[in-house]
C-alpha cells in the first residue's frame, strides 16, 4: 500500500470546493470487481485528497449531495430508484439489532442497494441450530460473533459500505447515536420494547419484523409512535425456541429492507404505524387495517 495524493481532477474539485470546513464524499472505483472489497469511500477536505491505495484509482464527485456518475456497482437499482435517491442511500445510516435469521439478510439486503453505513448489533455466536436460515451461518463460523461474521461478509460484498460491528447487548450501549433509522431482528418481546423505547427517545423509526413457522410480520414505528407496545404489550415470553423456516425470515427481512428503504428515501409506505401479517402456509397477506391511506 502506498500513500499518494490524487492529482486527476484537481481544476475540477477547486471549481466546485465546498464551503470551508464542510466535508465532500468521494466514491473510488478500483478497476477491480466490485466483489473484491477494494471500492471504498473516501472523505476529503476542499484543498487536497489523500488516500492509500496500491492501483489507479477513478474519483467520481459527490458535489453537494449530488451523484454525478451512477457506480457501476449499483447500475442494476438505475430506473427503480432515482438518482438522487440512490444518492441519499449512499449517505444514510442504519442501525440493526440481531444479526441472525431475520437481521443477517436485512443487512445483505441494506448494503447490496447501496446503504452507506451500517452498525449491526448482536452478542451472539453461531451455532448448528442456526444453519437452517441463518445467512452468516456456515459450517466455518460456528462459534463466532454474529455481528462480526456479518461485517466481513459485508465488506467482501461491498468494500463502499462502511459497517460497524457491535458484539454486545444493544442496552448496554448507545447504539442508535447518529443512525437515522433503526430495524428490529431481535427475538424476544422485552428487547423488541425495549429498542421501541430507545428509537422513541431518539425520535427515529424502527422498522420490526418478527417470524414464527409459516408466519410472519412487518411494521413500521414512527418516531414517537406506539406500533412496538400494541403488538407486544401485553404478550407474555415462550419457554421454548419458536420454530423458523428459512423461506418465511427471507421473505420478512425483504419487506423489512424495503420499508427502510422507503424510509430513507422518503417513498410512502402502508405500513407506517401499522402491520402485515403474512400466513406462507395459506398465502394470504393480511394488513391491520389501521391505516387506511398510504403515508
Amino acid at each position: 500500500m502506498r500513500e499518494c495524493v490524487v492529482k486527476d481532477g484537481t481544476e475540477r474539485r477547486k471549481k466546485h470546493a465546498t464551503p470551508q470546513g464542510s466535508v465532500t464524499r468521494l466514491f473510488l472505483l478500483h478497476s477491480s470487481t466490485f466483489g473484491g472489497g477494494n471500492e471504498k469511500y473516501l472523505h476529503c477536505d476542499r484543498l487536497r485528497i489523500t488516500l492509500h491505495c496500491s492501483e489507479p484509482v477513478t474519483l467520481v464527485y459527490l458535489e453537494y449531495g449530488m451523484l454525478k456518475d451512477w457506480p457501476q456497482p449499483l447500475l442494476r437499482n438505475q430506473g427503480a430508484l432515482s438518482k438522487k435517491e440512490q444518492q441519499k442511500l449512499i449517505q444514510s445510516r442504519v442501525v440493526v439489532c440481531g444479526c441472525g435469521g431475520l437481521g443477517g439478510l436485512v443487512i445483505e439486503n441494506l448494503a447490496r442497494i447501496g446503504v452507506g453505513r451500517l452498525r449491526i448489533v448482536d452478542p451472539d455466536s453461531f451455532t448448528n441450530s442456526n444453519l437452517n436460515r441463518q445467512l452468516g451461518a456456515t459450517l466455518t463460523t460456528m462459534g463466532d460473533n454474529k455481528a462480526e461474521v456479518m461485517a466481513r461478509r459485508i465488506r467482501e460484498i461491498n468494500g463502499s459500505c462502511r459497517v460497524e460491528a457491535v458484539p454486545h447487548d444493544f442496552r448496554e450501549m448507545d447504539v442508535l447515536a447518529d443512525m437515522e433509522v433503526g430495524v428490529d431482528c431481535l427475538d424476544t418481546s422485552d428487547a423488541r420494547l425495549e429498542l421501541a423505547d430507545q428509537c422513541n427517545e431518539k425520535q427515529i423509526p424502527l422498522v420490526h419484523g418478527a417470524v414464527n413457522g409459516w408466519y410472519g410480520q412487518v411494521g413500521v414505528q414512527p418516531a414517537g409512535g406506539d406500533l412496538v407496545h400494541r403488538l407486544y404489550g401485553n404478550k407474555q415470553e415462550r419457554g421454548e425456541p419458536i420454530p423458523v423456516l428459512s423461506f418465511t425470515a427471507t421473505l420478512v427481512a425483504s419487506l423489512q429492507a424495503a420499508e427502510t428503504v422507503k424510509i430513507l428515501i422518503g417513498r410512502p409506505s402502508r405500513l407506517i404505524n401499522d402491520w402485515l401479517t403474512i400466513d406462507l402456509r395459506s398465502g394470504d397477506f393480511d394488513y391491520s387495517g389501521q391505516q387506511d391511506t398510504y403515508q
